[in-house]
């Protein structure tokens, strides 16, 4: 069956075998944290604020991985 992630959850089946995913929650860390756990399997529609987060750390990852030289922070 399907997992619940939240209460407010409302799922919508898409071609591919995709789904869209629209929860009520609030912003933070841990959010962040959550939606990158899905790594090139998620795509944050909206908030922007969210996209934006989802984004930059994307980016400061890939720029950690494009060194030479391994970057501890």
């Amino acid at each position: 069956g399907e997992r619940e992630w939240n209460a407010s959850q409302r799922t919508t089946a898409l071609p591919g075998g995709r789904i869209e995913l629209v929860l009520a929650v609030g912003a933070g860390q841990e959010l962040l944290g959550w939606v990158l756990s899905f790594g090139a399997g998620a795509v944050v529609l909206e908030p922007e604020s969210l996209r934006e987060q989802v984004r930059s750390a994307l980016e400061t990852t890939l720029a950690r991985y494009a060194r030479r030289e391994p970057d501890a922070g």
